[in-house]
């Protein structure tokens, strides 16, 4: 990524790369679906524009996206390990995640964004339970930590693992519409990545 710097913070921004390619396919998509809102036949400069930013697709997942994800991933994966390294990034970590402007919130609101009436049974579906789990796994372990006593169970503590486990059963039954979609889950299963993330 690419830093940008003034005289009182460090702050960064996307690659320049990253952001002309998006921007560029944005533009050019635009001009296709003008000539096909009207059935006009797409100009052959047009096809080759097109034919460029499919090249520059590839560049960009395989020299941006996904490395960035392996470093995310392993660079949590060895906090989550061991506590000597999470006190040390404890204060970046927060800002990386942008705690008081809310970095997390806007990268999940978007890659939970799809359009539903095209394509009801996303694979998102399957990513939603999975965060679900996860909060409910670590709702669980934090409020036993905290307020409740785990030899006497309060209505409190009940109340709360009943709310938790509701929200998890709705989150399963959208996640059942993908996996028993059989132009979804059944052959996305068997697909071999073509850039596995491996940690």
């Amino acid at each position: 990524m690419k830093g940008k710097h003034n005289s009182d913070e460090k702050s960064y921004v996307p690659s320049d790369t990253v952001l002309r390619y998006f921007k560029d396919r944005v533009t050019l998509s635009r001009k296709i679906q003008q000539f096909d809102s009207v059935g006009e036949e797409i100009p052959d400069e047009i096809k080759r524009e097109d034919g460029n930013l499919r090249k520059r697709k590839v560049e960009i997942l395989d020299n941006h996206i996904f490395p960035s994800m392996a470093n995310l991933v392993i660079f949590f994966k060895y906090i989550a390990e061991n506590d000597q390294l999470r006190d040390l990034f404890e204060e970046d970590i927060k800002e990386l995640v942008g705690i008081n402007y809310n970095v997390i919130g806007t990268f999940l609101d978007s890659l939970l964004t799809w359009d539903m009436d095209k394509d009801p049974n996303n694979f998102r579906l399957l990513l939603i339970k999975e965060i679900q789990q996860t909060i409910f796994d670590k709702v669980a372990i934090s409020i036993a930590n905290s307020i409740i006593d785990k030899e006497k169970p309060t209505i409190l503590s009940q109340t709360i693992d009943t709310d938790m486990r509701r929200a998890l059963s709705w989150t399963e039954l959208l996640e059942d519409r993908y996996i028993f979609d059989d132009t979804k889950w059944p052959i996305d299963r068997i697909k071999k990545p073509k850039r596995p993330i491996q940690f």
